[in-house]
């Protein structure tokens, strides 16, 4: 079925990153690493913003470490790496307020790259559990996983998909976020607006009439052609919490 009405969440986790030595951004061209100084006053903005509620500085070095612990299964892709080429970032809490009129400000401010605004995800407390499902053929390449070499999921894997998942104990609901799902759900949670949708894996989110034991689900889905991932839905938006 398809995924259920309701309000969306108005708070929402905001980026703001800065130039670095290596960039694809405009805003960063014939320039130079952000300025210590330019960071203070990006600072400034966040705190005299009264949608901001809690804010975070994320250094190159700990974006370093992040990146080496991202790719420890693919060191090859590490060669050359250098701490300099990351962005350092501020991360914030956001709630309600004119996010749009927010990252205006922010990505004028001298030194940022680029900032945005994520709402939090929709499918905490209606859905226990995410299954999703692999993305387009380009997107996996060279990835490695259970997606490597192949492209999005079938008609016949989906209904195979749901076939296991129909067989596990206390199963109250399955919701299918189809591909014509993914643009219009994420222009309501990105600021500004991008239509990636098409980029974005499909995805089956199940709830259960009791929490589920993970480790139970993943089994029941383990080898199953066509499935990434299965995480726990508060998966997709606690990296976001400060």
């Amino acid at each position: 079925m398809p995924p259920p009405d309701g309000p969306w969440p108005e708070t929402g986790r905001l980026a703001v990153f800065f130039c670095a030595r290596s960039t694809v951004f405009d805003a960063c061209n014939d320039r130079g690493v952000a300025t210590r100084g330019e960071i203070r006053k990006v600072r400034a903005l966040l705190g005299a913003a009264p949608e901001v509620e809690k804010v975070r500085f994320v250094s190159q070095a700990e974006e370093f470490r992040r990146t080496r612990e991202a790719l420890r299964d693919r060191p090859e892709l590490l060669e050359g790496a250098d701490p300099a080429d990351e962005s350092a970032s501020y991360i914030a809490r956001v709630g309600p307020g004119d996010w749009p009129a927010l990252v205006r400000r922010l990505s004028k401010a001298a030194g940022v790259s680029n900032a945005f605004v994520i709402r939090d995800d929709y499918w905490p407390r209606k859905a226990d559990v995410m299954v999703q499902l692999c993305p387009r053929a380009d997107l996996s390449e060279g990835q490695g996983g259970p997606c490597e070499g192949r492209g999005l999921a079938t008609l016949a894997e989906k209904n195979a998909i749901l076939d296991r998942i129909g067989d596990l104990p206390g199963l109250e609901k399955v919701y299918f976020q189809a591909r014509s799902h993914q643009a219009p759900m994420w222009r309501r949670r990105i600021v500004p607006e991008e239509d990636f949708g098409a980029y974005l894996p499909e995805v089956f989110y199940v709830k259960f009439t009791t929490p589920p034991v993970l480790s139970e689900v993943r089994r029941a889905l383990r080898g199953a052609a066509g499935v990434f991932l299965v995480d726990p839905v508060d998966a997709t938006t606690k990296d976001r919490r400060l």
